[in-house]
């Protein structure tokens, strides 16, 4: 599979793509919108909105010719997530 990205094919396709902004607007990642869950639950309702994390996989360059990272960056306040469409 290739990881090069043009307009009819997103780099993560199954997922919201996402710009993250710092508090003045200025974006300083963009990759997918993950939200998950850090923790096993033992019983409904066990896992309450403090063990959710809001998330972005985006990908890192490397050197020329080697493969490029894919990272996974939590995205917490005063970042705030906006929509690329």
């Amino acid at each position: 599979m290739s990881d090069t990205t043009t307009s009819r094919t997103p780099l993560f396709p199954d997922f919201t793509m996402v710009r993250v902004l710092d508090p003045e607007g200025k974006v300083v990642a963009t990759g997918a919108y993950v939200h998950m869950c850090d923790r096993v639950a033992c019983l409904d309702g066990d896992n309450t909105a403090e063990n959710y994390h809001h998330c972005v996989l985006r990908k890192e360059m490397t050197d020329w010719g080697f493969p490029e990272r894919i990272v996974m960056s939590e995205v917490t306040p005063p970042h705030t997530l906006e929509e690329v469409h």
